[in-house]
C-alpha cells in the first residue's frame, strides 16, 4: 500500500469506467458519479464521515476510500486527520483491489471543491493526488458534493447544499 499525506485533502471518489473512452463527457461522468454516490452503503459512509467531522465544524477532515470498481467495491473508512485541513489516506495499488475513489469532508471554513496546487497549503492538493494515482476525489461540504474526475481533469458538482447527506 502507498501512503500519501494529503494536506487540505477533504475526501475522494469512485467507479470503474474506461477513462480513455472518447465518449466520456462531463454529462456521462456526472451521471456515473451521481449514481455511485447514491448507493445506500456509500450514502451511509458519507453521513458517518460527516458526523466524524462534527458536520464540518471540527476543522478536521474525515472520509473513506473505495477499492475495487463501481460494480464491486469495498468501503474503507479513513481516520480523521491529526491536524486541521489534513487527511492521510493509504491508497491500494496494483495487485490489490485498487483504490478508485476517495470521499472526504472539507471543513466548513474551507471550500466545497477539491483543492488544487494553487489553493492547497501543501502545493499539491486533492487534484494532484487524483491525477497521480488516477482516482476520483469527492468532497463533502455543507455547500454541496463535488467530484474531481481525473480523466476529464475537472470538478463536477453533484449536489448543492446538504442534499447529499439526506436519507432517501
Amino acid at each position: 500500500m502507498l501512503t500519501r499525506s494529503i494536506a487540505t485533502l477533504l475526501l475522494l471518489p469512485l467507479t470503474a469506467v474506461c477513462w480513455f473512452d472518447a465518449g466520456w463527457t462531463e454529462q456521462r461522468a456526472r451521471e456515473h458519479w451521481l449514481k455511485l454516490s447514491q448507493q445506500k452503503d456509500i450514502r451511509e459512509a458519507m453521513r458517518a464521515a460527516w458526523a466524524r467531522s462534527l458536520v464540518g465544524t471540527s476543522g478536521f477532515e474525515a472520509g473513506f476510500r473505495l477499492d475495487g470498481d463501481a460494480n464491486d467495491y469495498r468501503i474503507v473508512p479513513v481516520s480523521a486527520g491529526h491536524s486541521p485541513g489534513h487527511l492521510e489516506v493509504a491508497i491500494a495499488g496494483p495487485g490489490e483491489a485498487r483504490t478508485f475513489a476517495i470521499f472526504h469532508v472539507h471543513p466548513n471554513a474551507s471550500g466545497p471543491e477539491p483543492s488544487n496546487p494553487r489553493t492547497s497549503r501543501n502545493g499539491r492538493g486533492d487534484t494532484s493526488v487524483a491525477d497521480e494515482f488516477e482516482i476520483s476525489v469527492f468532497v463533502m461540504h455543507r455547500r454541496g458534493l463535488t467530484v474531481y474526475d481525473h480523466s476529464l481533469r475537472q470538478n463536477i458538482p453533484l449536489h448543492t447544499g446538504l442534499k447529499w447527506a439526506q436519507e432517501e
